[in-house]
């Protein structure tokens, strides 16, 4: 972390003396999600960047995203596909248009991702759709709308025979062994 860069970026920007955000949080939803955004909020304020923190019910918290009436939030988002087309199609496309982008608040739209990730739904070739899925990612990357900061999903299961650890950056690691019938 520095402290001193971040300030100066502010200033560069305009904002010498920082300003005031609100960060809005569900409280029920995830681990620690209120004091995870308290936590953020104290980081912020380290450069000058004061922020409050309203934290409500993720019912209530979901109906300001999904009315684009909130700008800065903690939202979770998990992917049961393990296709990158899901996050796309939701929090990515252009808001209401071909009926996808519908929990895409932050404003972001750009033409040429959303004809890509439309081509994503009907696209089999993997070569191409891994071509097509890397260039939204560059450009999601490139605009930074979205800025991740927790990953809470821990995937394990266990039972006497097998011992699988979890480890804290979510993967599990699998050798390939005989089991003995118990």
């Amino acid at each position: 972390v520095d402290v001193a860069k971040a300030k100066q970026l502010l200033a560069d920007a305009g904002y010498p003396s920082g300003f005031d955000l609100t960060l809005h949080t569900s409280n029920d939803r995830y681990v620690n999600d209120e004091a995870i955004s308290t936590a953020i909020a104290g980081f912020l304020g380290r450069v000058g960047i004061k922020t409050s923190v309203v934290a409500r019910p993720i019912a209530q918290q979901s109906v300001a995203i999904n009315g684009a009436d909130i700008d800065f939030y903690l939202y979770g988002w998990g992917v049961p596909t393990y296709d990158s087309a899901y996050i796309f199609d939701f929090l990515v496309h252009t808001r209401g248009k071909d009926g996808r982008g519908p929990t895409n608040a932050t404003g972001f739209s750009n033409a040429a991702v959303d004809t890509d990730i439309v081509a994503l739904a009907s696209e089999a070739d993997k070569a191409k759709r891994d071509q097509i899925t890397q260039r939204i990612w560059d450009v999601v990357q490139k605009e930074r709308f979205y800025i991740p900061l927790h990953d809470q999903v821990i995937h394990f299961a266990s039972i006497k025979r097998i011992d699988v650890p979890v480890h804290p950056d979510n993967a599990v690691l699998f050798k390939d062994v005989k089991l003995g019938a118990k």
